[in-house]
C-alpha cells in the first residue's frame, strides 16, 4: 500500500497527540493522587493532635494551590515543548495544506482540459 508523506506525518502526529494526552491524563492523576495524599496526611496531623481544624484547612489551601500554580505550570511547559517541537518538523500548516490542495486541484482540471483538447483535436 503507498502512502503519501502527508497522511504518514498525519499518522505520526496523531500517534503522538495521543501519547502526549495519555502523558498528560497520568501526569494529572498523579497530581490528583498527591492532593488525595495530602488530604489524608492532614487529617492524621489533626486527630493526632499536631494541627488545629483551621490550621489542616489552611495547610490544605495553601498545598492544593501551590499544587495547582504547579500543574499551570507545567501544562504551559508542555504546551511550549510541543510547539516548539513541532516547529522543528517545519510541517506545512492547515492554511498551507489547504492552499495546496486546491492549487492541485486546479492543476488537475488544467491537465483534464488540456487533454480533452488533445482528444478533441486528434478526432
Amino acid at each position: 500500500m503507498k502512502h503519501s508523506r502527508n497522511s504518514v506525518v498525519a499518522g505520526e502526529s496523531r500517534g503522538t497527540k495521543a501519547r502526549l494526552q495519555e502523558a498528560w491524563q497520568s501526569t494529572l492523576g498523579r497530581f490528583a493522587i498527591a492532593e488525595d495524599g495530602s488530604r489524608n496526611l492532614v487529617q492524621r496531623l489533626v486527630e493526632w493532635g499536631k494541627l488545629t481544624s483551621d490550621e489542616g484547612k489552611a495547610l490544605l489551601l495553601d498545598w492544593r494551590q501551590a499544587i495547582e500554580n504547579n500543574r499551570r505550570s507545567l501544562e504551559r511547559r508542555v504546551d511550549e515543548t510541543v510547539h516548539s517541537s513541532l516547529a522543528r518538523f517545519k510541517l506545512p500548516s492547515r492554511v498551507e495544506l489547504d492552499a495546496m490542495a486546491a492549487q492541485v486541484s486546479r492543476i488537475e482540471r488544467r491537465v483534464r482540459a488540456l487533454r480533452q483538447r488533445l482528444v478533441d483535436g486528434a478526432s
